[in-house]
């Protein structure tokens, strides 16, 4: 629901650059009424995605802190797997800075970063810790249920 709504504020915002037209020609007024009600229209229906996102987000956050899975919060799983993501990340980023250069005076020379093998392992490692925290999440969220009132209309 949470992605729905933000991409929906995301398309429908982007679109408001299209109301940037020519007002005034010459001294008279030439803005389309029509248009400007319908920018007031998309202006309110932004409004209230932007009141549903909070209000959803701030109850996923609650419920989060509240659900307890293996004696840790739900919200400790989704911080250790987004830390544990970037690290993962950043380990794969090193890999690919592996690189062949020739240099003037020197040669050819090879870049590549220390502990290849040590990072291959941890890299490994980290993946299958990731993937089991990430369906340890799935499964709470499968079966954890709120409700909750909003007012956009799909």
């Amino acid at each position: 629901m949470l992605s729905t709504l933000q991409e929906e504020f995301y398309s429908l915002s982007s679109t408001l650059a299209e109301y940037r037209v020519p007002l005034k020609v010459n001294g008279k007024d030439v803005a389309d009424k029509q248009k400007s009600d319908l920018m007031l229209e998309e202006i309110k229906k932004l409004d209230c995605l932007q009141r549903d996102i909070i209000l959803l987000k701030s109850l996923l956050a609650k419920v989060n802190v509240t659900t307890i899975l293996n004696n840790k919060t739900l919200n400790n799983y989704l911080e250790e797997v987004r830390i544990k993501r970037n690290y993962l990340l950043t380990l794969k980023n090193l890999l690919r800075m592996n690189s062949t250069k020739v240099e003037n005076g020197v040669g050819v020379v090879q870049y590549g970063v220390l502990n290849e093998n040590y990072i291959r392992k941890s890299i490994v490692s980290l993946e299958k810790e990731v993937t089991e925290m990430s369906q340890k999440i799935d499964i709470a969220n499968s079966n954890t249920y709120f409700e909750i009132e909003l007012s956009t209309e799909f």
